[in-house]
């Protein structure tokens, strides 16, 4: 059985394969691209798209093979909220030229509903500059969303939800309803994902903005443009997920937490030294997010929208739990290394 067939086999029920040819040239040729980089980044792990609309992404493992389903509506939902952002000439001034932008209402309204099939409309940024920047930006939350879940499966998180709660796959969105202890192991596995998906993602980055053409973004440089997409996939995913699994029942870390966290892995390696006092106003997606009311907790709350000691208690919480599981972890890390030393 080849990789595609066992994919298609372990990942049925999220969807059928995406044919990609099926699909109009520009939109393939992008996903192509992404597919080859990550192959070659994770020979050992299969990744594939799912023809399915909805935003998630899955990672599993099948007849002795790891696998990663990202689903094609995740890819699409991710592009328009960052064409939107840079529609908008409120954000990224320096970018381009913003007095041709402008943001179509429909498009907002459409996007204060993201679950919803998507109204025509012009999401694009007019200028071909933001154009490519948005292009650009969209493409770092890939590649964070993809480290994050190859994170999931070579940390073991797999085996370990496996063994502790009778699950198969590690799927982002849509557990059914858990536990609060349930819900914060799996806060505690995103945290760790997140991690290793970040560090790895903004290595990749930095390098992909030296050897390629992204001048679009030169004005903001690897750094602060990787944080800006970090921010993108974060709240996004926050955008999706279901109203019930908020403050105890969430699933995921807030993204406030999350974007702290990752400030925190970038200065802690050395990378981004001007992250490390917390950027600028405009590195925040914060205001922008208020100013069009999409769906988030930070816009349900507005009048108390979190501080420093919520997210640091949250911060707190997760890495407590995670020192409670880390023996384990570390069995299940140390067993597949060995086996990948002999199957590899």
């Amino acid at each position: 059985m080849t990789d595609e067939e066992a994919f298609e086999e372990a990942l049925c029920r999220h969807g059928d394969l995406a044919k990609l040819d099926s699909y109009p040239p520009d939109f393939s040729t992008g996903l192509r691209e992404q597919l080859n980089f990550y192959r070659l980044a994770a020979p050992h792990v299969y990744c594939n798209f799912l023809n399915n609309t909805d935003f998630n992404a899955v990672a599993t493992a099948h007849r002795d093979r790891e696998f990663i389903g990202i689903y094609l509506g995740a890819i699409m939902l991710i592009a328009r909220y960052a064409y939107c952002l840079l529609s908008d000439p409120e954000v990224l001034p320096q970018i381009g030229n913003v007095s041709l932008e402008s943001i179509e209402p429909s498009v907002v309204e459409a996007l204060r509903a993201p679950l919803k099939p998507a109204p025509s409309g012009r999401y694009l940024p007019r200028d071909p500059t933001r154009l490519r920047a948005a292009q650009h930006i969209a493409m770092c939350a890939y590649m964070i969303l993809y480290f994050h879940e190859l994170g999931h499966i070579e940390l073991c998180h797999l085996k370990f939800l496996r063994d502790h709660l009778g699950v198969t796959e590690y799927k982002e969105l849509g557990y059914a309803p858990l536990s609060e202890q349930d819900a914060l192991l799996l806060r505690t596995l995103e945290w760790d994902a997140d991690n290793s998906g970040l560090l790895t993602s903004l290595r990749m980055w930095r390098s992909f903005c030296s050897n390629l053409d992204y001048s679009a973004i030169s004005a903001l440089g690897p750094p602060r443009s990787w944080f800006l997409s970090a921010q993108l996939l974060f709240w996004v995913m926050d955008f999706v997920q279901p109203r019930n699994r908020r403050n105890r029942f969430a699933t995921h870390p807030s993204p406030e937490a999350r974007l702290v966290n990752a400030r925190l892995v970038a200065t802690n390696f050395g990378f981004v030294p001007e992250l490390l006092e917390g950027g600028t106003a405009e590195d925040s997606l914060i205001p922008w997010i208020m100013r069009n009311k999409f769906p988030s907790q930070i816009v349900d709350d507005a009048a108390d929208p979190g501080g420093a000691d919520v997210v640091g208690n949250e911060l707190k919480e997760v890495q407590a739990n995670y020192r409670t599981m880390m023996d384990g972890l570390e069995a299940y890390q140390k067993l597949r290394r060995k086996t990948m030393a002999v199957d590899f």
